[in-house]
This record gives structure tokens, sequence and C-alpha cells, in this order.
């Protein structure tokens, strides 16, 4: 086999997550935004509150997910609760196809409520 690129790679991709107040605790956004972003009206944002070690409330971003080598990352033994689970699965793959399934369809419209 001769030399070249390695075109498999065990990467994962990651979602970042970036802190909706400053240090003083003031929100970093207005709060008619995240009221929306909380009711999942924007498809590439998901409002995280803070537990767990999520220390504060945040946004996590699916338009910019990196790929980081699984190899340079760390269990926590934190994991989501699977309701926020069938939320995210749901949101990703409208903000990635733009179609409206069932599952994101029903968190939409519960979360409105």
């Amino acid at each position: 086999m001769r030399g070249g690129a390695k075109l498999v790679r065990n990467i994962a991709p990651v979602g970042l997550l970036y802190s909706a107040v400053d240090v003083a605790q003031m929100s970093k956004f207005d709060a008619a935004f995240l009221d929306r972003v909380r009711v999942l009206e924007y498809p590439q944002f998901l409002f995280i509150p803070s537990s767990g070690p999520v220390v504060v409330d945040s946004l996590a971003r699916f338009d910019e997910l990196q790929s980081v080598d699984v190899a340079n990352l760390e269990a926590t033994g934190y994991a989501l609760h699977p309701e926020i689970v069938s939320i995210l699965k749901a949101q990703i793959s409208f903000f990635l196809t733009g179609i409206a399934g069932q599952g994101f369809l029903d968190w939409a419209t519960q979360l409105r409520l």
C-alpha cells in the first residue's frame, strides 16, 4: 500500500457550548431571543440549562460542530436525560435536512404551550 492521506480516522462531532451569562451572571443575550431558543424556533441552537457539568445556562450550536479525535475526549460520567437526547436528535435532524419530523414538531409544539 502506498503512502498518502489517512482516510479512516476515529473522530467524533462535538457540539460547542457557549455560556448565556457573563462572569457577573448577567445575560449575554436578549431575554426574548433566549425564550425563542428554548421553544426551538432556531434549529441551529439548543438551550442547555445549568446542571451537572454545565455550570451556567448555555447555548449549543449545531452550525459550528467540531471534529475531535476520540483519543482527545475524556468520559465525564454525565449523560443527557433521555428526553433531552430525543429533542437533540430531532433538532439536529431538522437542522441538517430542513425536514421537520414528527418528533421535532411534537417537541416544538409541547415547548410552546
